[in-house]
């Protein structure tokens, strides 16, 4: 059970990653599907790179929290 906090910090961590770095073409495939709510959108890449780096942000406290709640549970 304690180990459910840092799985959790460390996949947001990654998705995060992923989003900001454009992993694979993460960003492009995410454009091109059905779910993008504006296609051609001025403002959609610096989207992806705010999204992303406050998902890194917040993974690395909830990893921080996860490693922390980890160790002293």
């Amino acid at each position: 059970m304690a180990v459910i906090p840092l799985l959790l910090g460390m996949g947001a961590l990654a998705l995060g990653l992923a989003v900001v770095t454009d992993y694979r073409g993460f960003r492009q495939r995410v454009l091109a599907s059905r779910v993008n709510l504006r296609p051609g959108g001025a403002g959609i890449q610096m989207m992806f790179q705010v999204i992303g780096a406050c998902v890194v942000g917040l993974g690395a406290l909830v990893t921080l929290f996860g490693v922390m709640y980890f160790f002293l549970s």
